[in-house]
C-alpha cells in the first residue's frame, strides 16, 4: 500500500501524500467571556510522484498554485475518513495562512516534498477536529501521527499527542478514539488505544497513544457482524510425505468480540474438505479469545492417491528334493515333478476419501489366475480409503515377467 492511500492531505482541490504531520491546538481565551476562538496549527511532510522528470515538473507546479492561504485543509484517513480538518470558513483573517518549504525527496528521485506549515484562528471551540464549534472552555488537542512500513510491506501509524481542557478524558474517549478507530477499521486494521489523565478543571490532560497496525489479511467476522476477530494470528503450516500424504494445520488464535460458537462456524473448513483432528480451547473471563486448531488429510497428488505399494513374489517350479522318513528305515530323498512356477501379486493404495482404489485390471496374467483374486476394502478415517489385493498366478514356460514395479505409482488409476 502507498502512503497516498494512508494518509492523504487535501487542499484547495488537490490531494497529497503525507510522511508525516502534526496537529496542534491552543483555545483563545477572552477575560470574563471565556474561550472565543482555537488557534490550530497543522505541519506536514507532503509529496507529489511523478512518472518522468516532466510529469513531475508540471505536478510541482500545480502544487505550488494549489498551496495557496484561505483554503479548505483536510487530513483523511482510508475512505476519505476525517482525521483533522480547518474549514476556512471558519477561519479569521482569510485563514488557515500558509508557510511553504520545497525540497526534492532524500531517497526517490521522481517525489518532490513539501513542508506545509498551516496556521489559522478559528471562530468558537474545536469540535475535535479543529473545524471550531462550540463556546466556554472546550477541550483542545496536539497530536502528531507518525508511520513506517514494515519489511513486510505492510504498515503501523501512531497518533500520539494530549487533550488539554475540561473533560479531556470524556473528549479522547467519545471523540478522538472513534475518529481514530473509523479511519483505520476492521478487518484490515487493529488499533488499540492507551491514556493517562493528570490534573482537573481548565488543567484536566488526557495524554494518548493511539496505533493503528495493518494486516496481510482481514481478520475474520461474520456476514452481520455478530462475531468479529478484533486482533489474533492465523497459522498454515503443510507436510507431504513420500507417498503424496499431505497434512494441512490450520492454527487459529483470536481475540473475539461477539459469539465464539459462530466465529468457530466460520474459520471451520468447509467440505470438501476433510478434517481429521479438531482443537478447540476458549477463555472467557479475563478475555473473549479462541484458539482452535483444524487438520486436515489430503492428497498431493493428482491422481488422488495417498499411499501406493506392490509387491511381486516369485515361486519357481524347478524340481525340489523331499525328505521322506518310515519307521526303521534310513530317510530317503525324493525329487519331486516339475510344477509351473507360480506368481505372487500384493499390493495396497490409499485413496482421498470418498472413493476406493480399484486394482481389478492390474493383475499382471488376468488369465492365469490359480487362486481366487482377494480384495479388501476399509475405511481407515473419513479421509482415508484402503484397498488390498493379492493375486495368485500361474507363469507359462518362456513367458516373459513384465517388471510392474519400475513403473512405480500408479499414474492412470481406475476408482470405484
Amino acid at each position: 500500500m502507498s502512503l497516498t492511500s494512508l494518509i492523504a492531505f487535501t487542499y484547495n482541490g488537490s490531494t497529497f501524500g503525507v510522511e508525516a504531520c502534526d496537529t496542534n491546538e491552543d483555545p483563545i481565551v477572552e477575560p470574563q467571556i471565556g474561550r472565543t476562538g482555537t488557534k490550530a496549527t497543522v505541519t506536514a511532510t507532503i509529496f507529489v510522484d511523478g512518472t518522468g522528470p516532466a510529469d513531475l515538473e508540471a505536478k510541482i507546479a500545480a502544487a505550488y498554485a494549489a498551496l495557496v492561504s484561505g483554503k479548505d485543509l483536510l487530513l483523511a484517513g482510508i475512505g476519505g475518513t476525517t482525521l483533522y480538518a480547518i474549514p476556512a470558513a471558519r477561519c479569521k483573517d482569510q485563514g488557515p495562512h500558509l508557510k511553504i518549504k520545497g525540497m526534492p525527496h532524500a531517497r526517490l528521485p521522481l517525489r518532490y516534498a513539501f513542508v506545509v506549515t498551516a496556521e489559522a484562528e478559528t471562530i468558537g471551540g474545536p469540535d475535535g477536529d479543529g473545524s471550531g464549534g462550540g463556546g466556554g472552555n472546550a477541550v483542545s488537542e496536539r497530536a502528531k501521527i507518525t508511520t513506517r512500513e514494515r519489511p513486510d510491506r505492510l504498515w503501523e501509524l501512531v497518533k500520539s499527542g494530549k487533550v488539554i481542557g475540561v473533560g479531556a478524558a470524556t473528549h479522547f474517549v467519545a471523540t478522538t478514539m472513534p475518529a481514530w478507530e473509523a479511519a483505520w477499521p476492521l478487518p484490515n486494521w487493529v488499533t488499540e488505544a492507551q491514556y493517562t489523565v493528570n490534573g482537573s478543571g481548565n488543567a484536566s490532560e488526557a495524554e494518548f497513544t493511539l496505533t493503528a497496525v495493518e494486516m496481510f489479511t482481514p481478520l475474520p467476522a461474520t456476514a452481520n457482524n455478530d462475531a468479529i476477530a478484533v486482533e489474533g494470528s492465523y497459522q498454515l503450516s503443510e507436510a507431504r510425505d513420500e507417498q503424496f500424504r499431505k497434512v494441512i494445520t490450520r492454527t487459529w488464535d483470536l481475540l473475539v468480540d461477539g459469539d465464539i460458537s459462530k466465529m468457530l462456524n466460520l474459520i471451520r473448513p468447509l467440505p470438501p474438505a476433510i478434517i481429521l483432528t479438531e482443537s478447540v480451547t476458549s477463555e472467557r473471563i479475563k478475555e473473549n479469545r479462541l484458539r482452535a486448531t483444524f487438520v486436515v488429510v489430503t492428497s498431493a497428488d493428482v491422481t488422488k492417491l495417498m499411499n501406493y505399494r506392490q509387491r511381486v513374489t516369485i515361486t519357481r517350479g524347478e524340481p525340489i528334493v523331499e525328505e521322506k522318513t518310515y519307521a526303521g528305515a534310513e530317510p530317503l530323498l525324493v525329487r519331486t515333478p516339475k510344477r509351473v512356477s507360480r506368481i505372487v501379486q500384493e499390493g495396497r493404495a490409499v485413496v482421498e476419501g470418498p472413493k476406493y482404489y480399484d486394482p481389478a485390471a492390474k493383475a499382471i496374467y488376468p488369465t492365469q489366475l490359480v487362486e481366487l483374486p482377494v480384495i479388501a476394502y476399509e475405511q481407515l478415517n473419513p479421509a482415508e480409503n484402503e484397498t488390498t489385493w493379492r493375486f495368485v498366478m500361474a507363469r507359462l514356460p518362456g513367458q516373459s515377467l513384465p517388471n510392474v514395479l519400475s513403473a512405480g505409482r500408479d499414474t492412470d488409476p481406475k476408482f470405484l
